[in-house]
């Protein structure tokens, strides 16, 4: 007759084959190390927690902002670490969210988007070319698709950036985003601006290297994120394509 305790031995070893078993599938077949399985295990419940953190406080500014004049910005951490300068007397609403994509924009913007707004401005899609977790082309159009239907119908004028490239070298780089695939993503980007209606702001030239498709060297602190220079490019030219479109009323 087994014992609890040989139960419980019985169990244990089952569970660190499983492990072991996950450790080796991770490193022969999805490329992770050993350093970067830790994280992607470990982190992830503080990354959970922050998210929630960061969705509440974006919901928080949305319902703080005025009814009229509200320009929002959806994207990544590229969008969420900016400085963003006043337009028309009042800066931009910053609903970005480190690590999102377009799929997960898709689903945080239905909670964003039970009101108007003047503008809204798309700049996501780096984080669905990472090398460990891409998404098909044909899946990115249609989640960036359904976010920009979704802001045709709340929002006087929307604008959706081109993805910027990631650096050849960095903590962040072209080891662990696809260049080829973002460049693939700015053709769908493209196509669907002509096809919804919408504004495009082209950001990628200003960023890749000269007959290449990666960022320009020194452009950003870790690979994928800007340099205070880098914002300032990157801020003037969405700046100088929304006022554009978008001049602020007359006094």
């Amino acid at each position: 007759m087994r014992t609890p305790r040989s139960a419980c031995m019985t169990a244990l070893t089952l569970a660190l084959l499983l492990a072991a078993g996950f450790v080796v599938y991770a490193q022969l077949f999805l490329g992770l190390n050993l350093n970067t399985l830790r994280r992607v295990v470990f982190t992830n419940y503080a990354y959970a927690s922050n998210l929630d953190i960061r969705l509440g406080i974006v919901r928080s500014e949305i319902a703080q902002a005025p009814s009229s004049g509200a320009v929002l910005v959806l994207g990544d951490s590229i969008v969420e670490g900016a400085l963003w300068p006043a337009w028309c007397g009042s800066p931009p609403l910053n609903a970005g969210v480190s690590g999102a994509g377009a799929l997960a924009l898709d689903d945080f913007a239905a909670g964003w988007l039970d009101r108007s707004f003047d503008a809204i401005i798309v700049a996501t899609g780096v984080n669905d070319a990472a090398r460990n977790r891409p998404i098909a082309r044909t899946v990115f159009r249609e989640a960036l698709a359904h976010v920009l239907d979704k802001a045709r119908a709340k929002a006087g004028k929307v604008f959706v950036a081109t993805i910027l490239p990631v650096e050849k070298h960095g903590v962040l780089g072209e080891a662990h985003f696809d260049n080829d695939l973002i460049a693939a993503f700015n053709q769908e980007i493209r196509s669907l601006a002509a096809d919804r209606g919408v504004e495009l702001i082209e950001l990628y030239p200003l960023f890749v290297e000269q007959g290449g498709s990666a960022m320009k060297p020194g452009a950003t602190l870790d690979g994928v994120h800007l340099t205070a220079e880098s914002y300032r490019v990157w801020l003037g030219e969405v700046s100088r394509a929304v006022m554009a479109k978008r001049p602020c009323p007359a006094n």
